[in-house]
């Protein structure tokens, strides 16, 4: 995939995973998400969160 299906898929999996994190369910009560990081099949890195604020950041551009 590339362009805008590529950003239309890795921000389906941001908001899958933020979904997750705001529910706590597959984590620990004694563990906090500091960052999201979405890969594909390769290991290259697609988009991430910032550490502090949390949004958003599409690196598959880069």
């Amino acid at each position: 995939m590339q362009g805008a299906q590529l950003k239309e898929v890795v921000r389906a999996a941001w908001n899958a995973g933020n979904s997750l994190v705001d529910s706590d369910k597959p984590f620990p009560d004694d563990k906090q998400v500091v960052s999201i990081i979405i890969q594909d099949s390769a290991g290259n890195q697609l988009a991430h969160s910032s550490a502090f604020l949390h949004e958003f950041k599409y690196d598959a551009d880069k």
